[in-house]
């Protein structure tokens, strides 16, 4: 927020800020100027041979601190009418006199402005009023001219606006409004041709004589005849107003480059500060980064050395499981051979007993038979056929089993003792220690062994 104030505009053109009315003549007048420096609003209220009851409600004004808002009188028919108001807006009031306006269409809510003519003549029949109420709003004396009253009645109808009305004596006028102005200002030419003129007009006055005035926006034209001191007043009055103009132009533009100074030095330093700001930034999120990277990296160290651990707690813990796997498989193997040696050793023992038995059973058999024989002649005896010598053949059969042949040898030893199904319940013990069944030496493997049939 800035600490430099911008002054307050000097808005309004100079023109709008007068209104002339005339007398009878040029010589006599009444001048209100609206005066503003920028800083400061007052009204300068001056005039010279008007009417006397004008005069002293213009002093009233004046020492109840009111400015002169509306005002207008004609000399012919003696009608006046004066509005007031306060700096403020409050305290306002209207006083009116000489006139056949009623009261009630004079103090209505909403009179913006009054004004007075005459047909001619000075006397009463001849006043002409208008008054303009609203924004369009107006009412108006019989002796008005048509043309006017007809112009007023089209802009009421069409919804437009009426800036103000002026009237004068016998029967001339001066409209203006959004559809432009009228006039009628009879064989006043020079008058004419002005108020055709370029530029808006914001008032017009017209004395009993025919000296006339015309306030444009910068300036105001005057025909002869029209006193010259209230020639010099409005020429002062434009002149400083000017002045005053130009000068608050300055002072504000001084007043706005100030400001764009202060603001461009505020914005210098808010980008200063931004940018101081938005390095601090970078750099914290740079060392913030820094120190996410560097434990993220000891994160990682100590997971890594974490897995490291746990793999070789748990390699360390397999090895051990294994060994005593091991250990168990062997205990396992070496109990299973120690009973599978006792049962081989149990079995051999009674397959010898066996074959005792069997041999011994078979010798008394056959020395019975000889004795038999020995009772046949000869020929008898040698169509038996016994011969001692011969042998019966038989292939060997399984030691662990002792019930299918024996085809696989034991190496190294060469033993043919195991068959195909025990054979492969004996290399399941491979590893472990083994022995063979018949000799008890150190199996390194077994070897299927196949037997010509001639």
């Amino acid at each position: 927020m800035s600490s430099i104030t911008v002054p307050r505009p000097i808005t309004e053109s100079i023109g709008s800020r007068i209104r002339v009315v005339f007398g009878s003549s040029g010589d006599e007048w009444l001048l209100l100027l609206d005066h503003d420096d920028g800083d400061a609003k007052w009204q300068v209220k001056d005039w010279k041979g008007i009417p006397s009851a004008v005069g002293k409600q213009l002093n009233n004004c004046t020492a109840k601190g009111r400015d002169c808002k509306r005002v207008d009188f004609d000399s012919s028919t003696g009608a006046w009418y004066v509005n007031g108001v306060k700096p403020d807006g409050t305290g306002g009031h209207s006083w009116w006199g000489g006139t056949e306006a009623s009261r009630e269409r004079l103090s209505a809510f909403g009179v913006r402005d009054v004004a007075f003519g005459c047909t001619g003549g000075g006397s009463y029949s001849s006043e002409q009023y208008v008054i303009l109420q609203g924004k369009n709003g107006y009412c108006c004396s019989g002796l008005v001219p048509d043309d006017l009253t007809k112009r007023l009645e089209g802009i009421y109808n069409r919804g437009k606006s009426i800036e103000f009305v002026r009237l004068f004596g016998n029967n001339q006028y001066y409209v203006q409004d959004d559809e432009g102005a009228m006039w009628n200002v009879q064989n006043n030419v020079h008058l004419g041709k002005e108020l055709k003129g370029s530029g808006p007009i914001h008032d017009v006055a017209i004395a009993g004589d025919g000296c006339w005035i015309v306030i444009r926006e910068n300036h105001a034209v005057t025909s002869t005849g029209v006193d010259k001191s209230l020639v010099d007043k409005l020429t002062t009055f434009y002149q400083q107003q000017r002045q005053r103009f130009n000068k608050r132009k300055r002072e504000i533009n001084d007043a706005q480059r100030l400001i764009r100074l202060e603001r461009e030095e505020r914005e210098r330093e808010e980008r200063v500060r931004q940018e101081r700001e938005e390095r601090e930034r970078q750099e914290r999120e740079e060392r913030e980064r820094q120190e996410r990277e560097m434990r993220q990296r000891q994160e990682e160290e100590e997971e890594r050395q974490r897995v490291q651990r746990a793999k070789e707690e748990a390699d360390k813990a397999e090895k051990e499981r294994q060994r005593l796997e091991k250990e168990k498989l062997e205990l396992s193997a070496a109990t299973r051979i120690s009973k599978l040696e006792a049962h081989l050793e149990e079995r051999a023992i009674e397959e010898a007993n066996d074959i005792k038995q069997m041999e011994t059973n078979l010798s008394k058999r056959k020395r019975a038979l000889r004795e038999s024989l020995e009772c046949l002649p000869e020929s008898s005896r040698s169509r038996v056929g016994l011969d001692e010598d011969r042998r019966t053949e038989s292939k060997p059969s399984c030691v662990i089993c002792h019930d299918k042949e024996a085809d696989h040898a034991v190496i190294p030893c060469g033993h043919l003792c195991l068959c195909s199904d025990c054979s492969t319940d004996y290399r399941s013990l491979f590893g472990v220690s083994q022995t063979c069944p018949l000799c008890r030496g150190i199996v390194q493997g077994t070897l299927k062994i196949y037997q010509s049939s001639g």
